[in-house]
């Protein structure tokens, strides 16, 4: 399970969005939000690493400069 964290200057920290099922669709979802957002923003793709959905790794990192 994956969930993608937002992180930029202009709105802070946003990691509200949906859990995915799969790291291909959590990508595409990370592209997406990239492609809305005029302003720099980072997306951050996470995997959860416990059954509670509360730890999470880094896996995978996209940026719009």
């Amino acid at each position: 399970m994956f969930r993608v964290r937002l992180i930029s200057d202009y709105f802070g920290v946003d990691e509200g969005g949906p859990i995915h099922a799969t790291r291909e669709d959590a990508v595409r979802a990370a592209r997406l939000m990239l492609g809305i957002h005029s302003y720099p923003v980072r997306a951050e793709i996470r995997q959860f690493v416990d059954g509670r959905f509360r730890q999470t790794r880094v896996v995978g990192v996209l940026a719009r400069g």
